[in-house]
C-alpha cells in the first residue's frame, strides 16, 4: 500500500464508524483507484483503517476486523499474525457464506504477494 493519511484525502468517498473486539474504529472509505492492482483492499497504516469502495458495506467489518487483529497481534510479536488474524476475520463470516468469501480473500493475498514482489 501507498503512503499514510495525507495521501489517501483524494480517495476517500466516505468514512464510518465499526466496533471491533468492544473498540470502536473510524475508517475511510476509498476508491478503486488508490491501488488499482489489488481489489478488495485494506490497510491500517497506525492511526486510521481504509478500505477499498469495492467491498460490499456488509462485508467491510471482517476485512476491517482483521487489518485491527493483525496490527495488534503483530506489535505483540506473535508468529504468523496474518494466519491469526484470518481465524479472528472468519468469526464476523456467517458459515454459508464462507467459501465465497474466502475465495474472494485467497485472490486479494494472491494479488498482495504479486504486489509485493514488484516492489
Amino acid at each position: 500500500m501507498r503512503g499514510g493519511p495525507k495521501e489517501i484525502r483524494p480517495y476517500i468517498v466516505e468514512n464510518g464508524e465499526i466496533e471491533i473486539g468492544g473498540l470502536t474504529f473510524e475508517y475511510d472509505v476509498l476508491l478503486p483507484t488508490y491501488e488499482p492492482g489489488l481489489s478488495w483492499f485494506a490497510g491500517f497504516p497506525g492511526v486510521r483503517l481504509f478500505i477499498s469502495s469495492e467491498v460490499p458495506e456488509g462485508l467491510r467489518k471482517p476485512i476491517l476486523a482483521h487489518e485491527v487483529m493483525f496490527a495488534q497481534l503483530r506489535e505483540e510479536g506473535i508468529d504468523q499474525p496474518c494466519l491469526k488474524a484470518i481465524d479472528f476475520e472468519l468469526t464476523f463470516v456467517p458459515a454459508n457464506d464462507r467459501a465465497a468469501y474466502l475465495r474472494k480473500r485467497r485472490q486479494y493475498f494472491d494479488d498482495l504477494v504479486d504486489l509485493c514482489r514488484d516492489l
